[in-house]
């Protein structure tokens, strides 16, 4: 098995606030760049902002799904 770093991907993770000091602390003992890119909040929707403008934002059910299939 390929290490993220040989592959080009990119771990990602979802946790609650007060965890995010030790899950970073856990990635700096291995070494291993993480940052925190976003945060959970109620609701049904996905929003993406860059440089406080919305450029993003999609039903959370639409985006999770899998595809459906009609025959």
């Amino acid at each position: 098995m390929a290490c993220p770093a040989e592959t080009g991907a990119v771990p990602r993770t979802a946790a609650p606030s007060e965890n995010v000091k030790g899950i970073l602390e856990v990635f700096q003992l291995w070494d291993v760049n993480a940052s925190v890119i976003g945060k959970v909040v109620p609701g049904n929707v996905v929003t993406l902002m860059f440089q406080g403008e919305r450029v993003f934002q999609v039903d959370l059910e639409f985006l999770t799904a899998g595809p459906e299939y009609c025959r």
